[in-house]
């Protein structure tokens, strides 16, 4: 019992995306702003935002191809080793791209704020350091989705179980008045 998507839904989910990504972006900017303080090298609020911002707000686009990803493939699908195959495979490749698309983001970051900087010198600290912990995060995005669909079918048949029971109440009082 799905129900059609319309485009309002998909604009609500969407503004949903962006919302939780802008939270987790905050709490990291906050983490980033405080650890800096305390270890001596100060931040600006608006330098730990626009990088934290930055890093998450990549992570919000991947987001929706990883959730369409989650959803084709399943862990309780008809093909386990195909979804336990192409899961990895896809991290690897998720992880690259965000790589790519955060190095794209410092270099346009650092030419606004009029330090420029190269593609390769962003992008090789980002590859060594960013690499493992993106395998994480699309981890965790993968299990998130898999966990709200697990939900979503267990109220629908929870629903569909009392549905039944109704049916089969009215059937026993229609017996009954016979």
């Amino acid at each position: 019992m799905t129900q059609p998507r319309s485009p309002t839904r998909a604009l609500v989910r969407l503004t949903g995306l962006g919302a939780f990504w802008t939270l987790v972006g905050l709490a990291f900017a906050s983490q980033f702003y405080l650890s800096s303080t305390l270890v001596g090298r100060a931040v600006t609020w608006g330098q730990a935002l626009s990088y934290s911002l930055g890093d998450w707000y990549v992570w919000a686009i991947l987001s929706v191809p990883i959730l369409m990803l989650a959803r084709r493939f399943p862990a309780d699908g008809r093909s386990p080793w195909r979804t336990a195959a192409i899961h990895p495979f896809a991290a690897l490749v998720f992880s690259l791209i965000y790589v790519v698309l955060r190095s794209g983001v410092g270099v346009a970051h650092s030419l606004i704020i009029d330090e420029p900087v190269s593609f390769m010198e962003v992008f090789r600290p980002l590859l060594i350091k960013m690499f493992p912990f993106n395998l994480l995060i699309y981890g965790v995005i993968i299990s998130i989705s898999h966990g709200i669909d697990y939900y979503r079918k267990y109220h629908e048949r929870t629903v569909h179980a009392l549905e039944l029971e109704k049916h089969l109440a009215e059937a026993r009082l229609q017996a009954l008045l016979r």
